[in-house]
């Protein structure tokens, strides 16, 4: 009273279509082991790969950050020497540097002009309507400056290359 035996195990021979269906089998199942194992592998890459972009960028904004504070130092020590300088030499102090030009609000006296406006005032005064980088309030500034600065010659003034108000004496008169 043994138990019956089963079907496979009896047989001596198999079918050339059970082989090859057992081959494929072995086949896919190894495949999707490979497929597995390489989705790992990238993943894990993947992973690797953005903590260096983080270092990286981790480590850039670091360098940038020590530059600029090592920067704004240096120009300190330099602001520094030159007041030095001045004040050794009589010259009068230099104002203090700002960060940026367009913290300075306008004047007292002075009031805003629309953009159109001043293109067209600067345009009849001959200059450029806009430097490099100029904002509209530099570019303002930049008119009021060239339209006070322009102070008329005396009469007496002479013509010569260099203007002055000196009245020219004639040569006879000169010792």
């Amino acid at each position: 009273t043994s138990p019956p035996p089963s079907s496979e195990s009896t047989k001596k021979y198999l079918k050339r279509a059970d082989q090859e269906a057992q081959r494929q089998q072995a086949y896919l199942s190894e495949q999707a082991a490979l497929q597995h194992e390489r989705e790992a592998k990238l993943q894990q890459k993947r992973k690797r790969e953005e903590e260096e972009v983080l270092r990286n960028r981790d480590r850039d904004e670091k360098r940038r950050r020590l530059a600029e504070e090592s920067r704004l130092r240096r120009e300190e020590e330099e602001d520094k020497k030159e007041r030095a300088r001045r004040k050794r030499l009589g010259l009068p102090d230099l104002p203090l540097r700002s960060a940026s030009k367009e913290e300075i609000p306008l004047a007292q006296g002075e009031e805003d002009i629309t953009e159109a406006d001043l293109l067209l005032k600067l345009r009849s005064i001959q200059e450029p309507i806009t430097l490099f980088g100029e904002t509209h309030k530099q570019r303002l500034r930049r008119y009021r400056r060239l339209t006070t600065s322009s102070v008329p010659q005396p009469s007496n003034a002479s013509n010569g290359p260099i203007p002055t108000t000196l009245i020219s004496v004639p040569a006879s008169e000169m010792l």
